[in-house]
């Protein structure tokens, strides 16, 4: 798939270079015939000119030599076409000798009398060229610039390729090009091609796109399967441990001597229930999970104290904190505690909170609950002072099977489900939960849910 990607996209770059190409070319080649045409038309300019200033010659001569006082002109019919014969030879000889002395005449002075970037203009833009130019004077015998529009493009128009010679019938052929460059050819060939780019981008994006969607959807169907692989895995281990106690406990209480024994028998029974209640919850754990998933869980909604249920999740979890040698603080601060939303699942999700604030304290469990109002909320914080969590792991936790690494793959019980059911919750009830944790410093995870209006 990835060879694939890549052969496209260097495909789409072949093409675009390709393209780019073949109108350079196009526009030098056009570009090249434009200024022949400009050499044609100078070239007509110049006789025109001399033409013209000949004339003026002609008519000036022609005032001053044959002009009389009326009373003194006596010319016949015959006489008048003869001097008009005769003016005209006279006026293509003064054309000639003046087209001759023009080309005498230095290279500058020869094309002064003409607007040359007016007239390459011209000749560009009947082909279609309208891309900005540059143009300048370059003696092909000493390869130097004689007159070039801006200095600063001086060797370049030196050793450009566009050039054409001006001139060339002249009896003495003249040394003098006249080279011309686009210093902006780049971005005008883009902009000519700018359709066929964006098609092309487009096409590019569309397949790296693709191919990123791809790529990421495998990496996550990969992530996933290893996280059903360790959620099999925790979740057989989870079952064989509490599984293998009930029934040693049962074979245990078959022996007559344990059955006499009234506190044997009732410390096997309590190992019994106790094992059958981890059960329970783990396979009321996976269910609402599942529930979730499918997005079919109800919520019966209505007026809630959070403060009560937290005065309950404490009281179920106290044990637990008490048997560790551990401690929970209560610092109640809100005014105003009354949310809508359904007290059984809350109070799963802040047993599953404090389950967790004293599953991952290693010595004896430290934890307060705070509660305070925000604007429009009641900001409820688990605070612990356990093992914490990295960074890294932050925008993890509240993804379905994931678990927090720590050093023995089974020192912390659990499926990797209790946070994101927290979270699925607490998002449905239109709230928000995140946290705030170091490595070893304690964590803190603060569920905020809008007050009741």
């Amino acid at each position: 798939m990835t060879i694939a990607m890549i052969s496209l996209i260097a495909l789409q770059m072949y093409w675009i270079n390709s393209a780019f190409s073949i109108k350079n070319e196009e526009l030098l080649r056009t570009a090249s015939i434009a200024l022949q045409s400009f050499a044609l038309k100078l070239k007509k300019l110049e006789t025109l000119q001399a033409i013209k200033s000949s004339k003026e010659s002609h008519r000036n001569n022609t005032d001053s030599v044959f002009k009389s006082p009326r009373s003194n002109q006596r010319y016949t019919t015959n006489n008048q076409i003869i001097n008009k014969e005769s003016n005209i030879l006279e006026s293509n000889d003064i054309a000639e000798s003046y087209l001759i002395a023009l080309k005498s005449e230095g290279i500058i002075k020869r094309i002064s009398y003409y607007n040359i970037h007016n007239i390459i203009q011209s000749e560009f833009s009947k082909l279609g060229i309208l891309a900005p130019f540059h143009w300048g004077l370059v003696d092909s015998k000493k390869s130097n610039i004689v007159y070039a529009e801006h200095s600063v493009f001086s060797e370049e128009l030196i050793h450009s390729m566009l050039y054409v010679q001006l001139f060339p019938h002249d009896i003495l052929t003249s040394n003098y090009r006249l080279s011309v460059i686009f210093p902006e050819i780049q971005a005008y060939i883009i902009d000519s091609l700018s359709i066929f780019l964006l098609g092309s981008a487009s096409c590019i994006l569309l397949i790296m796109g693709i191919f990123s969607i791809s790529i990421s959807s495998l990496l996550k169907q990969k992530k996933l399967s290893k996280m059903k692989a360790d959620f099999i895995d925790n979740m057989t281990h989870e079952f064989q441990t509490p599984l293998a106690t009930i029934s040693l406990a049962s074979e245990a209480l078959r022996d007559q001597e344990i059955l006499e024994s009234e506190l044997t028998r009732n410390r096997f029974l309590d190992a019994i229930h106790k094992e059958n209640s981890r059960l329970s919850k783990h396979v009321d754990l996976i269910l609402q999970i599942a529930t979730l998933e499918d997005k079919s869980i109800p919520l019966i909604l209505e007026s809630v104290n959070i403060h009560e249920i937290l005065e309950l999740a404490i009281d179920k979890q106290l044990i637990n904190i008490r048997n560790k040698g551990g401690k929970i603080n209560s610092v109640f601060l809100a005014n105003h505690s009354t949310i809508h939303g359904d007290s059984h699942h809350l109070f799963n999700v802040f047993t599953n909170l404090l389950d967790n604030a004293c599953k991952f304290s290693k010595d004896f469990p430290d934890i307060t609950i705070k509660t305070e109002n925000t604007k429009h909320d009641i900001l409820i914080q688990i605070i612990d002072r356990g093992i914490g969590i990295k960074k890294e792991d932050h925008k993890k936790i509240f993804d379905r099977f994931y678990r927090v690494i720590t050093s023995n793959r089974h020192d912390v019980k659990g499926f990797g489900l209790g946070l994101s059911y927290v979270h699925s919750i607490v998002t449905m009830h239109k709230g928000s939960v995140s946290i705030q944790s170091h490595a070893k410093n304690g964590s803190t995870f603060s569920v905020k849910l809008p007050l009741e209006q």
